[in-house]
C-alpha cells in the first residue's frame, strides 16, 4: 500500500540502520558528546576559579580591608572610676546600629580603640629625636590579652608633679621605645599646640602643659596578629613628612581607669576619638553573597561619612573595593569564556554539517530507493531530523553526564544553556542540510545536481550574514564590549562568529575567480591538478564548508592565543607599577639606605616625599612634592610602564635658586602651563620651582603634585631631601646580604618577581587564560575532523573520475594530484583566512574589552601573539596535508570493483 511504501521509504534514510553508515553517527556522536563535556566541565572550573579567587583575595586583603570601624569624635562627659569609658562603649554601639544586619553577621565581635588629642612633645631629660614629634594616648581595654609587659609596670593613675607639672604615665611597645631613644623612667614634656589644626578642640579650652613619663615596656604577641587589626602605629611611631622635614608620631598605651584625669578632662569633659572595630570573618564571604555582600557595603559608604565631625559617626570599611575588583574579574572571566564557548559551539556545529554532507553523500543512493519507496521530501527531511535529534540527545547525555561525574558539584543555569543550545544547533544544522539535499534530483548513476532555486536561497543567506556581520562590527566599534550583564548585546558576543564567516561568504564568490585563473594555465598544471581544480570550481560547497571551520577555529585559537599574551604582558606590566623597580623597601631611615648601598653590585634610586607649600597668589598651596634620582630611576626602570619618562631639564644645575619640576595639570585647581614658576613659603622663599613640563596624571594623581630631581632641590634648599622608597636591583649572589638587612631592621621587601607571580597565578586570570587556550586547541580539534569529514565527501564523489583517469592511462602520482588539487586548496585558504582574521579580531579588542581587573587595575594592551597564531597556523597546516594525504592514498590504492560501483549501491 502507499502508506507502507511511505514507511519503507521513511525508514531507509536513518543511517543507523546501515552498517556503511555506523562510522560516520559514531563520528557525530564523539563530535558532539565531546562538546556536551566542555559545556559541562567550563562552567564549573569557572565557578571553581571564582570560589578560588575570591577566597583568596578576601584572605590576603590587608588588615584595614578586612576590619569595619565605626569612628566618631566628641566630647565624652567624665566616667565613673567602675566604669571609666562606659559612656564611649555606650556611643559606640549606638554608633554602630547604621551599619546593616547582614553586613555586620559578616564580622566578629566589636572592640573598642580610644585616642586622646595628640600632644606636642618637647624635650625633658629624654634623648630629643631630632624631628618633631607628636605623642597620641591610646587605650586598647584587651591589651593584655594580647601582648605582655616585658619591663616596668603598668600605667596607672598617679598624684605626682614634677616642676608643678602634673606627671602622666604610659607605656610604649619596645620597638617604639627603640625608635624613639627613650628608655624607662624618661619624662618629656606634653602640651597642646592651638597651631595645630588636627589636635581636636577642647570645650573649656586647651589642657595645661604636663608631663608623660615612660614606665612601662610592652612587647606585642604578633604584630600581625588579626587583633590589631592593621594599627602597627601602637608597636612603631608613624614618619610623615610635612613641609620640608619629617614629623614622628607616637601611640603610647594607657589604662582605662587614667581617662578621668586631666589632661583629657576640661571642665568635667573631653574629647575623645573612639573607634568601634570589628574583624571579617572570611568564611561568611562566598560566591553566594558576594553580590549582596558589594550591594551592601556600597550603600553603607554612600550613606555615612568616612570622617567623623562631631556627633556624626564615620563608617569605614575596606572590603568593597576588595570585593568589586572580584565582581570586576568574575565579570571579564565570564564574557571571554562565554565568547570562546560560542566560538566552540560554532565551530562544531559547522564541522557538524560537513559530517552531514558526508553522511548524505554517502547515501544518495539509498535516496534513490527511497523515493522510488515512494518517501516524500518532507519525509526525508523529517528523518534526517529524528536521526540526528537521537545521536545528539544520546551524545549529549553521556558526554555531559562523564563530565558531570568527573567534576563533580553542582550545575549551573550556563551549562543548561550550552546544551540546550549545542543541540538546537544541531538538529538545526541537520533540518538545513536535509531541505537542500531532499530537494536535489538524483540520477540513476548517483550524479547529483543542484536543486532549483537553491541558489536564490543560499545567496539570500549570505546577505543575510554579511548585513549582520556589518552591524555586528559597527556595534562592536561603537560600543565595545559591554561588561553590564543588563546591557549585554548579542551582535557585540557573535562578532567573533559573524565576521569570519562574512569573510567566508566572500571568499565564497572570489575563490572561483582565482581558480578559473588558475585554470587557464591548462595542461601546463598537468591534467591530475587540472581536473582536480576544475571540480573544486564546478562544486564548491565542501571546499567552502571547509575553510569556514578552519576559519572559525583559527578565529577563535588567535583571539585565546592573544588573550593570554595580553594577560601575561598586563601583569608584567601591573607588576613593575606595583614595586617601581626590581626591588623596593619603603623606609625613612638614612642607616639602612646607607647599609643597602653598600651591597656589591647594586643599583640604587632614593626617592622620596613631602607636603610643601607653595605661594599661589599670595596664599599658601599645598602639594605633594615628590624627589626623585632621575637619572638612576630611569636606569632601573627603562623600558618598562614604571619609567616615568622625565625630562633631562629636571637635572638642570645651572642656577642654584631655581629648581625645575613636572608639575601637575592643575595645582589648586588653577591650571598650570609650561614656564610657571612658583615660589615656597617661609624659610623656603627664596627658592623658585619652575614648570617645564606638565602632565595629567602622576603615581595615580590628577591635582596638587609635582616631580623634582633630588640634586637640583638639595643644592637650591642646602638640605638632604627627605627619603621615603629605595629603589633597587641586584645581583642574585648580593641577596643574603639584603636580606640579612631587612629582616634585622623589621622591613618589608617589595619584590616585582614575586607579584607577578600573585598576579599570574590568579585563579580566575589563570582561568580566562588557560580556558581560552583550551577553546582554541578544542576548536582546531574540531575544525580537523572536518577536514576528514570533507576528505571522505571527495573521496566517495570522486571515484568516477578516478576510474576515468585511470582509463585514459593516469598513473596514481597524476590521480594524487586530481584529488588533492581539490583538497588542499580549501585547507590553505582557511588556515591562511583564519589567522589573518584571528589576528584582525584580536587587534578590534584592544580598548574595546577591559582586562584590566585581571592587572591590580592596569590597563592592558590587546594585541595578537603573531608568533604563536603563526606556529598554531602551521601545525594545522602540516596535521591537515598529513590527513588529506593519507585519504588520497586510499584512493590511489582503491581496488577497481570499489572505484567503479555506484555511491552506496554496496
Amino acid at each position: 500500500s502507499d502508506r507502507r511504501n511511505a514507511w519503507r521509504g521513511l525508514t531507509v534514510m536513518v543511517g543507523l540502520g546501515r552498517r556503511s553508515e555506523l562510522a560516520v553517527a559514531i563520528t557525530m556522536a564523539l563530535l558532539i558528546a565531546t562538546v556536551a563535556a566542555a559545556a559541562v566541565v567550563a562552567p564549573r572550573a569557572l565557578a571553581d576559579a571564582e570560589e578560588a579567587s575570591l577566597e583568596r583575595a578576601v584572605r590576603e586583603a590587608n588588615d584595614p580591608q578586612r576590619r569595619l570601624a565605626i569612628r566618631l569624635i566628641k566630647t565624652f562627659p567624665q566616667g565613673s572610676a567602675e566604669a571609666p569609658i562606659a559612656p564611649e562603649i555606650t556611643a559606640a554601639s549606638s554608633a554602630a546600629m547604621v551599619v546593616p544586619d547582614d553586613i555586620a553577621a559578616l564580622y566578629g565581635e566589636p572592640r573598642i580603640v580610644i585616642d586622646s588629642s595628640r600632644f606636642t612633645v618637647g624635650a625633658l631629660n629624654s634623648e630629643p629625636t631630632g624631628l618633631p614629634t607628636f605623642l597620641t594616648f591610646r587605650v586598647h581595654p584587651e591589651i593584655e590579652a594580647h601582648s605582655r609587659l616585658v619591663a616596668g609596670r603598668p600605667a596607672g593613675p598617679t598624684d605626682r608633679a614634677v616642676d608643678r607639672l602634673v606627671v602622666f604615665e604610659f607605656e610604649l611597645s619596645v620597638v617604639a621605645a627603640e625608635l624613639m631613644g627613650w628608655k624607662l623612667g624618661d619624662l618629656v614634656e606634653l602640651f597642646a599646640d592651638p597651631s595645630d589644626s588636627v589636635t581636636r578642640q577642647y570645650s573649656g579650652g586647651l589642657p595645661d602643659t604636663f608631663v608623660g613619663e615612660l614606665v612601662g615596656l610592652r612587647e606585642l604577641d604578633a604584630p600581625s596578629d588579626p587583633y590589631w587589626s592593621g594599627d602597627a602605629r601602637l608597636h612603631r611611631p608613624v614618619v610623615a613628612d610635612t613641609g620640608l622635614g619629617a614629623d614622628l608620631f607616637a601611640f603610647g598605651s594607657i589604662s582605662p581607669t587614667q581617662l578621668p584625669e586631666r589632661p583629657f578632662v576640661v571642665g568635667a569633659s573631653g574629647p575623645l576619638f573612639v573607634e568601634q572595630r570589628r574583624d571579617l570573618i572570611s568564611e561568611k564571604v562566598s560566591l553566594a553573597t558576594v553580590d549582596r555582600t558589594l550591594d551592601g557595603l556600597i550603600a553603607l559608604d554612600a550613606a555615612t561619612g568616612t570622617v567623623p565631625a562631631g556627633g556624626r559617626p564615620g563608617v569605614v570599611s575596606g572590603l568593597a573595593p576588595v570585593l568589586q575588583s572580584e565582581a570586576e574579574q568574575r565579570v571579564s572571566a565570564r564574557f571571554a569564556l562565554v565568547m570562546a564557548a560560542v566560538g566552540v559551539i560554532a565551530v562544531a556545529l559547522v564541522s557538524l554539517a560537513q559530517f552531514l554532507q558526508a553522511a548524505f553523500a554517502r547515501r544518495r543512493g539509498w535516496l534513490l530507493v527511497s523515493r522510488a519507496r515512494g518517501a516524500s521530501e518532507a519525509q526525508v527531511i523529517v528523518a534526517a531530523f529524528v536521526e540526528l535529534a537521537v545521536i545528539a540527545s544520546l551524545a549529549i547525555v553521556a558526554g555531559a553526564g562523564i563530565a558531570a561525574v568527573v567534576t563533580g558539584g553542582d550545575g549551573s543555569s550556563t551549562e543548561t544553556r550550552l546544551l540546550l543550545g549545542l543541540w538546537a544547533g544541531s538538529v538545526i544544522s541537520a533540518l538545513a542540510m536535509a531541505a537542500v539535499e531532499a530537494r536535489r534530483p538524483v540520477s540513476v548513476s548517483g550524479r547529483v545536481t543542484k536543486p532549483p532555486g537553491s541558489g536564490r536561497w543560499v545567496r539570500l543567506a549570505g546577505w543575510v550574514l554579511l548585513v549582520a556581520a556589518l552591524a555586528s562590527l559597527i556595534s562592536f566599534r561603537r560600543r565595545g564590549v559591554s561588561l553590564d550583564s543588563s546591557a549585554g548585546d548579542p551582535l557585540t558576543v557573535l562578532v567573533t562568529i559573524l565576521l569570519p564567516l562574512a569573510l567566508v561568504v566572500v571568499m565564497q564568490r572570489v575563490l572561483p575567480h582565482v581558480l578559473r585563473m588558475v585554470a587557464r594555465s591548462g595542461l601546463a598544471m598537468g591534467p591530475g591538478r587540472l581536473v582536480g581544480v576544475r571540480r573544486a570550481m564546478s562544486e564548491p560547497d565542501a571546499g567552502v564548508g571547509v575553510i569556514a571551520v578552519l576559519t572559525l577555529a583559527l578565529t577563535v585559537a588567535g583571539l585565546g592565543l592573544g588573550v593570554n599574551r595580553s594577560l601575561r604582558a598586563g601583569n608584567e606590566d601591573a607588576s613593575w607599577l606595583a614595586v617601581g623597580a626590581p626591588y623596593r623597601i619603603e623606609s625613612a631611615v638614612p642607616d639602612v639606605a646607607t647599609e643597602i648601598e653598600s651591597i656589591d653590585g647594586i643599583r640604587l634610586a632614593r626617592a622620596g616625599e613631602t607636603r610643601f607649600l607653595f605661594d599661589l597668589a599670595g596664599s599658601s598651596t599645598a602639594v605633594r612634592l615628590f624627589n626623585v634620582e632621575t637619572e638612576a630611576l630611569a636606569a632601573l626602570t627603562e623600558g618598562t610602564v614604571a619609567d616615568l619618562g622625565l625630562p633631562d631639564e629636571l637635572r638642570d644645575l645651572s642656577d642654584p635658586d631655581v629648581v625645575p619640576v613636572v608639575a601637575a595639570r592643575r595645582i589648586s585647581s588653577r591650571r598650570v602651563d609650561i614656564g610657571d614658576e612658583y615660589v615656597g613659603v617661609g624659610r623656603m622663599s627664596t627658592v623658585v620651582f619652575r614648570v617645564v613640563e606638565v602632565r595629567d596624571n602622576l603615581f595615580g594623581r590628577s591635582e596638587d603634585w609635582a616631580v623634582v630631581d633630588r640634586a637640583s632641590f638639595e643644592l637650591a634648599v642646602g638640605e638632604r631631601a627627605p627619603i621615603d622608597t629605595l629603589s633597587f636591583d641586584i645581583p642574585d649572589a648580593s641577596r643574603p646580604a639584603l636580606m640579612n638587612i631587612v629582616e634585622s631592621a623589621d622591613l618589608e621587601l617589595g619584590e616585582r618577581a614575586a607579584v607577578l607571580t600573585e598576579q599570574r597565578a590568579d585563579p580566575l586570570s589563570r582561568a580566562v587564560r588557560v580556558g581560552y587556550l583550551a577553546a582554541g586547541v578544542l576548536a582546531v580539534g574540531l575544525a580537523l575532523a572536518a577536514v576528514v569529514g570533507l576528505a571522505v565527501v571527495t573521496a566517495r564523489q570522486r571515484h568516477r573520475e578516478v576510474a576515468v583517469l585511470g582509463l585514459l592511462g593516469a598513473d596514481r602520482r597524476e590521480i594524487a594530484r586530481a584529488v588533492g588539487s581539490e583538497l588542499v586548496p580549501p585547507v590553505i585558504a582557511g588556515i591562511v583566512l583564519g589567522s589573518a582574521t584571528g589576528w584582525l579580531v584580536v587587534t578590534m579588542f584592544d580598548g574595546r574589552f577591559d582586562l584590566s581587573a585581571f592587572a591590580d587595575g592596569a590597563a592592558v594592551t590587546v594585541s595578537p601573539d603573531l608568533v604563536s597564531v603563526a606556529t598554531a597556523a602551521a601545525a594545522t597546516m602540516l596535521v591537515s596535508l598529513v590527513l588529506v594525504g593519507w585519504l588520497v592514498r586510499r584512493i590511489v590504492l582503491a581496488r577497481v570493483s570499489e572505484i567503479l560501483r555506484v555511491d552506496g549501491g554496496a
